[in-house]
Protein backbone atom coordinates (compact mmCIF):
# COMPACT_ATOMS: atom_id res chain seq x y z
CA UNK A 1 0.00 0.00 0.00
CA UNK A 2 3.05 2.78 0.97
CA UNK A 3 4.74 1.76 -2.43
CA UNK A 4 1.88 1.62 -4.48
CA UNK A 5 0.63 5.33 -2.92
CA UNK A 6 4.18 6.72 -3.08
CA UNK A 7 4.15 5.96 -6.59
CA UNK A 8 1.04 7.17 -7.60
CA UNK A 9 1.56 10.70 -5.24
CA UNK A 10 4.89 11.23 -7.16
CA UNK A 11 3.47 10.49 -10.43
CA UNK A 12 0.52 12.39 -10.21
CA UNK A 13 2.69 15.40 -8.11
CA UNK A 14 5.68 15.20 -11.27
CA UNK A 15 2.98 15.52 -13.86
CA UNK A 16 0.92 18.66 -11.90
CA UNK A 17 4.49 20.44 -11.47
CA UNK A 18 5.60 19.58 -14.46
CA UNK A 19 2.81 21.72 -16.13
CA UNK A 20 2.93 24.45 -13.83
CA UNK A 21 6.44 24.95 -14.62
CA UNK A 22 5.79 25.04 -18.30
CA UNK A 23 2.96 27.35 -18.18
CA UNK A 24 5.45 29.65 -15.59
CA UNK A 25 8.59 28.99 -18.05
CA UNK A 26 6.59 31.02 -21.35
CA UNK A 27 5.52 33.44 -18.41
CA UNK A 28 8.68 34.05 -17.96
CA UNK A 29 10.19 34.43 -21.36
CA UNK A 30 6.74 36.60 -22.20
CA UNK A 31 7.58 39.18 -19.20
CA UNK A 32 11.41 39.10 -20.49
CA UNK A 33 10.55 39.60 -24.34
CA UNK A 34 8.00 42.53 -22.61
CA UNK A 35 10.11 44.04 -20.56
CA UNK A 36 12.44 44.62 -23.24
CA UNK A 37 10.24 45.96 -25.45
CA UNK A 38 9.06 48.36 -22.91
CA UNK A 39 12.56 49.09 -22.39
CA UNK A 40 12.91 50.19 -26.27
CA UNK A 41 10.04 51.61 -27.11
CA UNK A 42 10.49 54.33 -23.89
CA UNK A 43 14.53 55.04 -25.22
CA UNK A 44 13.51 54.96 -28.64
CA UNK A 45 10.22 57.76 -27.65
CA UNK A 46 12.54 59.83 -25.89
CA UNK A 47 15.05 60.13 -28.50
CA UNK A 48 12.58 60.63 -31.23
CA UNK A 49 11.44 63.89 -28.49
CA UNK A 50 14.58 64.87 -28.18
CA UNK A 51 15.26 65.19 -31.90
CA UNK A 52 12.26 66.96 -32.21
CA UNK A 53 13.03 69.26 -29.05
CA UNK A 54 16.75 70.22 -30.51
CA UNK A 55 14.89 71.08 -33.85
CA UNK A 56 12.91 73.43 -32.39
CA UNK A 57 15.77 75.84 -31.28
CA UNK A 58 16.67 78.02 -33.90
CA UNK A 59 20.67 78.16 -33.43
CA UNK A 60 22.90 75.56 -31.71
CA UNK A 61 22.44 74.66 -28.36
CA UNK A 62 25.40 73.80 -25.86
CA UNK A 63 25.10 71.94 -22.84
CA UNK A 64 22.94 73.93 -20.28
CA UNK A 65 20.57 74.42 -23.12
CA UNK A 66 20.86 70.10 -23.29
CA UNK A 67 20.54 69.16 -20.17
CA UNK A 68 17.64 71.35 -19.65
CA UNK A 69 16.10 70.05 -23.25
CA UNK A 70 16.74 66.30 -22.25
CA UNK A 71 15.39 66.78 -18.65
CA UNK A 72 12.43 68.30 -19.89
CA UNK A 73 11.60 65.36 -22.70
CA UNK A 74 12.05 62.75 -19.47
CA UNK A 75 9.68 64.64 -17.61
CA UNK A 76 7.35 63.52 -19.83
CA UNK A 77 7.82 59.65 -19.87
CA UNK A 78 7.64 58.25 -16.47
CA UNK A 79 9.23 55.26 -17.99
CA UNK A 80 12.61 57.30 -17.93
CA UNK A 81 14.21 56.56 -14.47
CA UNK A 82 18.09 58.75 -15.14
CA UNK A 83 20.15 60.19 -17.77
CA UNK A 84 24.12 60.39 -17.97
CA UNK A 85 25.24 62.96 -19.63
CA UNK A 86 29.04 62.62 -21.21
CA UNK A 87 31.65 64.81 -22.58
CA UNK A 88 32.74 63.85 -25.78
CA UNK A 89 36.01 61.58 -24.37
CA UNK A 90 33.25 59.45 -23.12
CA UNK A 91 33.88 61.29 -19.37
CA UNK A 92 30.33 61.47 -17.21
CA UNK A 93 29.72 65.41 -17.04
CA UNK A 94 26.11 64.98 -15.20
CA UNK A 95 23.65 62.32 -13.73
CA UNK A 96 20.21 62.46 -12.98
CA UNK A 97 17.80 60.66 -11.47
CA UNK A 98 17.80 56.91 -10.35
CA UNK A 99 18.66 53.20 -11.29
CA UNK A 100 16.34 50.97 -12.30
CA UNK A 101 15.77 50.07 -9.18
CA UNK A 102 15.58 53.20 -7.36
CA UNK A 103 18.74 54.05 -5.98
CA UNK A 104 20.33 57.93 -6.31
CA UNK A 105 22.83 58.42 -9.28
CA UNK A 106 26.38 59.59 -8.22
CA UNK A 107 27.36 63.02 -9.75
CA UNK A 108 30.62 64.14 -10.63
CA UNK A 109 31.27 68.00 -10.13
CA UNK A 110 30.95 69.79 -13.10
CA UNK A 111 33.87 71.87 -14.74
CA UNK A 112 30.87 73.87 -16.43
CA UNK A 113 28.31 76.36 -14.25
CA UNK A 114 25.19 74.58 -14.93
CA UNK A 115 22.32 76.21 -14.23
CA UNK A 116 18.75 73.81 -13.87
CA UNK A 117 15.31 76.31 -13.60
CA UNK A 118 12.99 73.32 -13.14
CA UNK A 119 14.57 69.91 -11.58
CA UNK A 120 12.76 67.28 -13.33
CA UNK A 121 14.74 64.23 -11.84
CA UNK A 122 16.38 64.19 -8.94
CA UNK A 123 19.98 65.27 -8.16
CA UNK A 124 22.43 62.85 -6.82
CA UNK A 125 25.22 62.91 -4.41
CA UNK A 126 28.40 64.74 -5.59
CA UNK A 127 31.39 62.08 -5.63
CA UNK A 128 34.13 62.26 -7.90
CA UNK A 129 35.35 58.77 -6.63
CA UNK A 130 32.02 56.92 -7.50
CA UNK A 131 32.46 56.08 -11.08
CA UNK A 132 33.85 52.99 -13.00
CA UNK A 133 33.52 51.25 -16.15
CA UNK A 134 31.36 48.70 -17.92
CA UNK A 135 30.87 46.83 -21.11
CA UNK A 136 27.45 47.32 -22.06
CA UNK A 137 25.20 46.10 -25.60
CA UNK A 138 22.85 48.30 -26.28
CA UNK A 139 21.47 50.13 -29.06
CA UNK A 140 22.87 53.17 -30.04
CA UNK A 141 21.04 56.28 -31.64
CA UNK A 142 22.35 59.33 -33.04
CA UNK A 143 21.08 62.78 -33.19
CA UNK A 144 22.53 64.58 -36.81
CA UNK A 145 22.59 68.52 -35.96
CA UNK A 146 23.60 70.90 -39.52
CA UNK A 147 22.77 74.25 -39.78
CA UNK A 148 22.16 74.96 -43.63
CA UNK A 149 21.55 78.99 -44.68
CA UNK A 150 20.96 79.94 -40.34
CA UNK A 151 18.15 77.23 -40.39
CA UNK A 152 18.81 73.88 -37.87
CA UNK A 153 18.50 70.70 -39.51
CA UNK A 154 17.81 67.69 -36.89
CA UNK A 155 18.40 64.01 -38.01
CA UNK A 156 17.87 61.03 -35.58
CA UNK A 157 19.22 57.46 -37.16
CA UNK A 158 19.77 54.44 -35.41
CA UNK A 159 23.19 52.97 -35.47
CA UNK A 160 22.54 49.69 -34.39
CA UNK A 161 20.31 46.62 -32.66
CA UNK A 162 22.54 45.91 -29.78
CA UNK A 163 22.12 42.29 -31.67
CA UNK A 164 25.74 42.02 -32.43
CA UNK A 165 28.54 40.63 -29.75
CA UNK A 166 30.72 43.09 -31.88
CA UNK A 167 28.22 46.08 -30.64
CA UNK A 168 29.89 45.77 -27.13
CA UNK A 169 31.53 48.73 -25.95
CA UNK A 170 33.32 49.90 -22.37
CA UNK A 171 31.93 53.18 -21.23
CA UNK A 172 32.44 54.94 -17.44
CA UNK A 173 29.00 54.90 -15.36
CA UNK A 174 28.14 56.48 -11.61
CA UNK A 175 28.10 53.77 -8.80
CA UNK A 176 24.75 51.57 -8.89
CA UNK A 177 24.63 51.14 -12.75
CA UNK A 178 25.77 48.04 -14.04
CA UNK A 179 25.96 46.57 -17.63
CA UNK A 180 22.51 45.81 -17.89
CA UNK A 181 21.38 49.25 -16.67
CA UNK A 182 21.71 51.11 -19.65
CA UNK A 183 18.89 51.08 -21.96
CA UNK A 184 20.76 52.86 -25.45
CA UNK A 185 22.86 55.73 -25.86
CA UNK A 186 21.73 59.13 -27.72
CA UNK A 187 24.94 60.92 -29.69
CA UNK A 188 24.57 64.53 -30.49
CA UNK A 189 26.51 65.20 -33.70
CA UNK A 190 27.09 68.72 -34.37
CA UNK A 191 28.12 69.00 -38.12
CA UNK A 192 30.80 66.13 -38.36
CA UNK A 193 31.97 66.57 -34.87
CA UNK A 194 31.15 64.64 -32.03
CA UNK A 195 29.93 67.00 -28.88
CA UNK A 196 27.60 64.90 -26.46
CA UNK A 197 26.05 61.70 -25.47
CA UNK A 198 23.20 60.60 -23.35
CA UNK A 199 22.87 57.23 -21.73
CA UNK A 200 19.61 56.22 -20.66
CA UNK A 201 18.09 54.71 -17.79
CA UNK A 202 14.63 53.23 -17.79
CA UNK A 203 12.47 52.05 -14.76
CA UNK A 204 11.45 48.10 -15.10
CA UNK A 205 7.95 47.19 -15.24
CA UNK A 206 8.48 45.42 -11.67
CA UNK A 207 9.36 49.30 -10.46
CA UNK A 208 6.01 50.67 -10.27
CA UNK A 209 3.68 50.25 -7.46
CA UNK A 210 1.02 48.39 -9.13
CA UNK A 211 3.30 46.47 -11.39
CA UNK A 212 4.97 45.12 -7.58
CA UNK A 213 1.49 44.40 -6.58
CA UNK A 214 0.85 42.34 -9.52
CA UNK A 215 3.87 40.58 -9.33
CA UNK A 216 3.54 39.97 -5.46
CA UNK A 217 -0.24 39.18 -6.07
CA UNK A 218 0.90 36.07 -8.49
CA UNK A 219 3.95 34.96 -6.39
CA UNK A 220 1.48 34.44 -3.74
CA UNK A 221 -0.70 32.51 -6.25
CA UNK A 222 2.13 30.42 -7.78
CA UNK A 223 3.11 29.39 -4.16
CA UNK A 224 -0.43 28.42 -3.45
CA UNK A 225 -1.41 26.69 -6.47
CA UNK A 226 1.76 24.95 -6.17
CA UNK A 227 0.42 23.32 -2.35
CA UNK A 228 -2.85 23.08 -3.69
CA UNK A 229 -1.30 20.32 -6.55
CA UNK A 230 0.53 18.69 -3.29
CA UNK A 231 -3.10 18.14 -1.75
CA UNK A 232 -4.53 17.21 -5.03
CA UNK A 233 -2.03 14.86 -5.46
CA UNK A 234 -2.57 13.75 -2.17
CA UNK A 235 -6.11 12.88 -2.69
CA UNK A 236 -6.25 11.32 -6.06
CA UNK A 237 -2.98 9.04 -4.54
CA UNK A 238 -4.73 7.47 -2.03
CA UNK A 239 -7.86 7.38 -3.42
CA UNK A 240 -6.04 5.27 -6.66
CA UNK A 241 -4.03 3.19 -4.44
CA UNK A 242 -7.19 2.58 -2.01
CA UNK A 243 -9.06 1.22 -5.44
CA UNK A 244 -6.22 -0.85 -6.58
CA UNK A 245 -5.09 -2.00 -3.49
CA UNK A 246 -9.15 -3.70 -3.41
CA UNK A 247 -9.12 -4.57 -6.52
CA UNK A 248 -6.02 -6.19 -6.36
CA UNK A 249 -6.83 -8.14 -2.95
CA UNK A 250 -9.86 -9.19 -5.10
CA UNK A 251 -8.28 -10.43 -8.19
CA UNK A 252 -5.37 -12.49 -5.73
CA UNK A 253 -8.65 -14.08 -4.22
CA UNK A 254 -9.98 -14.69 -7.35
CA UNK A 255 -6.76 -16.14 -8.96
CA UNK A 256 -6.20 -18.55 -5.80
CA UNK A 257 -9.23 -19.81 -6.07
CA UNK A 258 -8.81 -20.92 -9.88
CA UNK A 259 -5.34 -22.06 -9.20
CA UNK A 260 -7.00 -24.83 -7.06
CA UNK A 261 -9.32 -25.86 -9.66
CA UNK A 262 -12.97 -23.70 -8.48
CA UNK A 263 -14.85 -22.50 -11.37
CA UNK A 264 -17.22 -19.60 -11.77
CA UNK A 265 -15.32 -17.44 -9.27
CA UNK A 266 -15.87 -13.69 -8.18
CA UNK A 267 -14.56 -10.91 -9.43
CA UNK A 268 -14.46 -7.56 -7.91
CA UNK A 269 -15.70 -4.76 -9.64
CA UNK A 270 -14.90 -1.54 -10.05
CA UNK A 271 -16.79 1.00 -12.83
CA UNK A 272 -13.19 1.22 -14.86
CA UNK A 273 -12.89 0.26 -18.85
CA UNK A 274 -9.22 -1.03 -17.86
CA UNK A 275 -10.89 -3.46 -15.26
CA UNK A 276 -13.73 -4.90 -17.19
CA UNK A 277 -11.09 -6.00 -19.75
CA UNK A 278 -8.43 -7.63 -16.71
CA UNK A 279 -12.13 -9.24 -15.44
CA UNK A 280 -13.18 -10.48 -18.97
CA UNK A 281 -9.36 -11.71 -19.45
CA UNK A 282 -9.59 -13.44 -16.07
CA UNK A 283 -13.62 -14.99 -16.78
CA UNK A 284 -11.84 -16.48 -20.65
CA UNK A 285 -9.03 -17.96 -18.21
CA UNK A 286 -11.83 -19.44 -15.81
CA UNK A 287 -13.84 -21.06 -18.82
CA UNK A 288 -10.37 -22.37 -20.64
CA UNK A 289 -9.15 -23.70 -17.48
CA UNK A 290 -12.75 -25.38 -16.84
CA UNK A 291 -12.88 -26.89 -20.65
CA UNK A 292 -9.00 -27.96 -20.20
CA UNK A 293 -10.26 -30.23 -16.81
CA UNK A 294 -13.26 -31.35 -18.69
CA UNK A 295 -11.14 -32.14 -21.70
CA UNK A 296 -8.13 -33.58 -19.94
CA UNK A 297 -10.88 -36.37 -18.31
CA UNK A 298 -11.79 -37.04 -21.70
CA UNK A 299 -8.59 -37.46 -23.36
CA UNK A 300 -7.72 -39.92 -20.38
CA UNK A 301 -10.80 -41.92 -20.90
CA UNK A 302 -9.90 -41.88 -24.40
CA UNK A 303 -6.61 -42.75 -24.55
CA UNK A 304 -7.32 -45.43 -22.10
CA UNK A 305 -9.87 -46.86 -24.78
CA UNK A 306 -6.94 -46.68 -27.37
CA UNK A 307 -5.00 -48.37 -25.72
CA UNK A 308 -6.99 -50.84 -24.48
CA UNK A 309 -8.06 -52.13 -27.94
CA UNK A 310 -5.30 -53.80 -29.27
CA UNK A 311 -3.80 -54.82 -25.51
CA UNK A 312 -7.95 -56.54 -25.22
CA UNK A 313 -7.08 -58.19 -28.90
CA UNK A 314 -3.41 -59.54 -27.94
CA UNK A 315 -4.82 -60.66 -24.89
CA UNK A 316 -7.64 -62.72 -26.27
CA UNK A 317 -5.57 -64.11 -28.85
CA UNK A 318 -3.13 -65.45 -26.16
CA UNK A 319 -5.19 -66.82 -24.18
CA UNK A 320 -6.99 -68.64 -26.89
CA UNK A 321 -3.25 -70.02 -27.86
CA UNK A 322 -2.89 -71.10 -24.42
CA UNK A 323 -6.75 -72.80 -23.94
CA UNK A 324 -5.45 -74.33 -27.50
CA UNK A 325 -8.67 -72.56 -29.30
CA UNK A 326 -6.75 -70.84 -31.48
CA UNK A 327 -3.65 -73.02 -33.23
CA UNK A 328 -0.35 -71.09 -32.51
CA UNK A 329 0.43 -70.80 -36.81
CA UNK A 330 1.10 -67.92 -38.99
CA UNK A 331 -1.89 -66.30 -39.29
CA UNK A 332 -2.43 -66.37 -35.39
CA UNK A 333 1.08 -64.70 -35.37
CA UNK A 334 -0.04 -62.25 -38.16
CA UNK A 335 -2.83 -61.15 -35.76
CA UNK A 336 -1.03 -60.41 -32.92
CA UNK A 337 2.08 -58.55 -35.22
CA UNK A 338 -0.74 -56.51 -36.66
CA UNK A 339 -2.78 -55.43 -32.71
CA UNK A 340 1.33 -54.85 -31.64
CA UNK A 341 1.71 -53.24 -34.63
CA UNK A 342 -1.48 -51.37 -33.90
CA UNK A 343 -0.88 -50.31 -30.62
CA UNK A 344 2.90 -48.87 -31.36
CA UNK A 345 1.81 -46.91 -33.93
CA UNK A 346 -0.40 -45.12 -30.97
CA UNK A 347 2.05 -45.00 -28.42
CA UNK A 348 4.14 -42.79 -31.10
CA UNK A 349 1.26 -40.78 -31.80
CA UNK A 350 0.93 -39.98 -28.18
CA UNK A 351 4.84 -39.70 -27.89
CA UNK A 352 4.39 -37.84 -31.20
CA UNK A 353 1.86 -35.02 -30.18
CA UNK A 354 3.32 -34.17 -26.70
CA UNK A 355 6.99 -33.45 -28.32
CA UNK A 356 4.97 -31.34 -30.73
CA UNK A 357 3.02 -28.94 -27.64
CA UNK A 358 6.34 -29.07 -25.72
CA UNK A 359 7.25 -25.31 -24.98
CA UNK A 360 11.24 -25.79 -26.12
CA UNK A 361 9.97 -27.66 -29.39
CA UNK A 362 11.62 -25.54 -32.08
CA UNK A 363 11.41 -25.57 -35.93
CA UNK A 364 14.04 -24.18 -38.69
CA UNK A 365 12.33 -22.72 -41.74
CA UNK A 366 13.69 -23.29 -44.70
CA UNK A 367 13.20 -23.73 -48.79
CA UNK A 368 12.00 -27.47 -48.63
CA UNK A 369 11.90 -28.59 -52.41
CA UNK A 370 8.52 -29.27 -53.33
CA UNK A 371 9.47 -32.35 -55.22
CA UNK A 372 11.62 -34.24 -51.63
CA UNK A 373 7.92 -33.59 -50.14
CA UNK A 374 6.39 -35.18 -52.81
CA UNK A 375 9.46 -38.41 -52.88
CA UNK A 376 8.52 -38.53 -48.51
CA UNK A 377 4.64 -39.00 -49.05
CA UNK A 378 5.15 -41.66 -51.97
CA UNK A 379 7.19 -43.54 -49.63
CA UNK A 380 5.00 -43.68 -46.89
CA UNK A 381 2.05 -44.52 -49.16
CA UNK A 382 3.66 -46.29 -51.35
CA UNK A 383 0.41 -49.22 -52.11
CA UNK A 384 -1.37 -45.65 -52.85
CA UNK A 385 -1.91 -44.40 -56.37
CA UNK A 386 -5.14 -42.28 -55.07
CA UNK A 387 -3.15 -39.33 -54.29
CA UNK A 388 -2.30 -36.46 -57.37
CA UNK A 389 -0.08 -33.72 -56.33
CA UNK A 390 -0.02 -30.44 -58.13
CA UNK A 391 2.98 -28.02 -57.71
CA UNK A 392 2.02 -23.97 -57.49
CA UNK A 393 6.03 -23.33 -56.77
CA UNK A 394 8.90 -24.93 -56.95
CA UNK A 395 9.45 -25.19 -53.03
CA UNK A 396 7.95 -24.72 -49.52
CA UNK A 397 8.77 -22.35 -47.03
CA UNK A 398 8.44 -24.18 -44.07
CA UNK A 399 10.15 -26.86 -41.49
CA UNK A 400 10.71 -29.47 -43.65
CA UNK A 401 9.92 -32.69 -41.27
CA UNK A 402 6.97 -31.29 -39.37
CA UNK A 403 5.46 -29.97 -42.46
CA UNK A 404 5.80 -33.65 -44.08
CA UNK A 405 4.05 -35.31 -40.31
CA UNK A 406 1.13 -32.62 -41.00
CA UNK A 407 0.66 -33.00 -44.52
CA UNK A 408 0.71 -36.94 -43.74
CA UNK A 409 -1.70 -36.87 -41.23
CA UNK A 410 -3.92 -34.68 -43.77
CA UNK A 411 -3.50 -37.82 -46.52
CA UNK A 412 -4.20 -40.04 -44.11
CA UNK A 413 -7.55 -38.91 -42.74
CA UNK A 414 -8.47 -37.88 -46.58
CA UNK A 415 -7.53 -41.81 -47.35
CA UNK A 416 -9.33 -43.06 -44.66
CA UNK A 417 -12.45 -41.50 -45.01
CA UNK A 418 -12.98 -40.74 -48.97
CA UNK A 419 -12.99 -42.72 -51.80
CA UNK A 420 -11.59 -41.49 -54.89
CA UNK A 421 -8.38 -39.15 -55.69
CA UNK A 422 -6.73 -37.14 -53.00
CA UNK A 423 -5.58 -33.38 -54.45
CA UNK A 424 -2.56 -32.18 -52.74
CA UNK A 425 -1.93 -28.49 -53.87
CA UNK A 426 1.78 -27.58 -52.87
CA UNK A 427 3.16 -23.77 -52.52
CA UNK A 428 5.38 -21.73 -50.54
CA UNK A 429 3.00 -20.68 -47.98
CA UNK A 430 0.22 -23.47 -48.17
CA UNK A 431 -0.74 -26.84 -48.50
CA UNK A 432 -4.57 -27.82 -49.57
CA UNK A 433 -5.85 -31.61 -49.46
CA UNK A 434 -8.80 -31.89 -51.58
CA UNK A 435 -10.80 -35.04 -51.23
CA UNK A 436 -14.48 -36.33 -51.80
CA UNK A 437 -17.22 -36.18 -49.19
CA UNK A 438 -18.71 -33.62 -46.58
CA UNK A 439 -17.47 -32.46 -42.96
CA UNK A 440 -19.35 -30.67 -40.20
CA UNK A 441 -17.94 -27.10 -39.02
CA UNK A 442 -16.51 -28.04 -35.50
CA UNK A 443 -13.32 -26.91 -33.82
CA UNK A 444 -13.59 -29.60 -31.69
CA UNK A 445 -11.89 -31.78 -34.03
CA UNK A 446 -8.48 -30.11 -33.31
CA UNK A 447 -9.30 -31.69 -30.22
CA UNK A 448 -7.24 -34.80 -29.02
CA UNK A 449 -9.14 -38.12 -29.82
CA UNK A 450 -12.13 -36.17 -31.64
CA UNK A 451 -13.42 -37.71 -35.17
CA UNK A 452 -15.39 -35.49 -37.98
CA UNK A 453 -17.83 -38.56 -37.52
CA UNK A 454 -18.61 -39.96 -34.37
CA UNK A 455 -20.07 -43.25 -36.57
CA UNK A 456 -16.35 -44.30 -37.73
CA UNK A 457 -14.92 -46.75 -35.02
CA UNK A 458 -12.18 -47.93 -37.83
CA UNK A 459 -8.78 -46.20 -38.44
CA UNK A 460 -6.85 -43.88 -36.19
CA UNK A 461 -6.84 -42.64 -32.75
CA UNK A 462 -7.76 -39.04 -33.42
CA UNK A 463 -4.81 -37.32 -33.31
CA UNK A 464 -3.72 -37.06 -36.98
CA UNK A 465 -5.92 -33.35 -37.00
CA UNK A 466 -4.42 -31.95 -33.51
CA UNK A 467 -1.51 -32.90 -34.91
CA UNK A 468 -1.86 -30.74 -37.73
CA UNK A 469 -3.13 -28.12 -35.23
CA UNK A 470 -0.13 -27.99 -33.68
CA UNK A 471 2.47 -27.63 -36.83
CA UNK A 472 0.66 -25.03 -37.88
CA UNK A 473 1.10 -23.32 -34.14
CA UNK A 474 4.56 -23.74 -34.78
CA UNK A 475 4.75 -22.07 -38.05
CA UNK A 476 2.13 -19.16 -36.67
CA UNK A 477 -0.39 -20.72 -39.17
CA UNK A 478 -3.52 -22.31 -39.00
CA UNK A 479 -5.65 -24.97 -40.47
CA UNK A 480 -9.26 -24.68 -41.91
CA UNK A 481 -11.36 -27.45 -42.86
CA UNK A 482 -14.24 -26.84 -44.65
CA UNK A 483 -17.23 -28.48 -47.20
CA UNK A 484 -18.07 -27.59 -50.52
CA UNK A 485 -20.08 -29.01 -53.55
CA UNK A 486 -19.23 -32.73 -51.59
CA UNK A 487 -15.53 -31.90 -51.40
CA UNK A 488 -13.64 -31.68 -47.91
CA UNK A 489 -10.89 -28.70 -48.04
CA UNK A 490 -8.32 -29.01 -45.95
CA UNK A 491 -6.28 -25.81 -45.95
CA UNK A 492 -2.76 -25.16 -44.11
CA UNK A 493 -1.63 -21.70 -44.21
CA UNK A 494 1.35 -19.99 -42.19
CA UNK A 495 3.46 -16.52 -42.16
CA UNK A 496 6.33 -16.27 -44.48
CA UNK A 497 8.81 -16.41 -41.45
CA UNK A 498 11.74 -15.48 -43.46
CA UNK A 499 12.25 -11.89 -43.61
Amino acid sequence: MNKLFSRLFLSILSVSLFILFFVLFFITIFFLHTSKQWSTSAFDEFSNRLAVCISENDEKININELVQIALNCSAEDNRISGLIFKDEEGRVLYSYGKTQIGEKLSQRKSLFDLEITQPILEEGVIDDTSFKNVVINSPINMIQVNQINNQLLVDLIRLNNSDSIFDKREIEVPKGVDSSSITGSIMIMDEDSFSFAIDVLIFSPTTYKYSKDIFSIGTIWLVSIILIAIQFSLVLSYHFSKQLESYAKGLKKALNKLSKGEENVELPFYNVEEYHEINSAVKLLDNDLSQNRKNRKAWLRNITHDFNTPITSMQILLDGIEDKIFPLNEDTIALLKKEHNNLSKRINRVVLYASIQSPDKEIEIANCFTKDIIDSINRLFSGFDRIKFVELDDYVLADYSTIVLALTCLIENALEYSEGDVIVELSQNKIKVINNGEIEADNTIFEPWERGDESRTAGGNGLGLPIVYEVMKLHKGLIKIKSLNNKVYATMKWENLIK
